[in-house]
């Protein structure tokens, strides 16, 4: 299983996102995006997104981002998505959930329910490979 992360900048809220990654799927791959084009560019390549085994946690700073995720990326629904927003406001929520995420939070939690995703999500994949 592989895992994107996408966030336009570095952050505390990374870090302890990425500490909570490491402790639901330990030793998986995660890649971290910048920018939204080499995301989708990573996307549409990834022969692993084929086979339904990547996981798209996005970090939103605003709705500009999804309009432009929505325009660039039209494949990042072939991916399980998990996305955490920076605000409250009804239309950003309204937003998140037209991507269909397996999950929408918020930023400012602890990122414990993130990694509780992960694992159903992780768990699921690994028994669909053992079949």
């Amino acid at each position: 299983m592989e895992v994107f992360i996408y966030a336009k900048k570095k952050s505390g809220h990374l870090r302890l996102l990425l500490k909570e990654i490491e402790k639901a799927i330990p030793g998986t791959g995660i890649k971290e995006f910048n920018k939204l084009d080499t995301l989708c560019r990573q996307i549409r390549n990834s022969p692993i997104t084929l086979n339904n085994a990547t996981v798209t946690i996005l970090i939103i700073t605003g709705r500009n981002e999804f309009k432009m995720l929505k325009k660039m990326c039209s494949h990042i629904t072939e991916t399980k998505v998990i996305i955490l927003l920076s605000d409250k406001e009804p239309e950003t929520i309204k937003s998140g959930y037209s991507l269909y995420p397996r999950y929408l939070d918020f930023i400012d939690s602890n990122f414990k329910e993130v990694g509780k995703v992960l694992t159903k999500i992780n768990q699921s994949y690994s028994a669909r490979v053992e079949q």
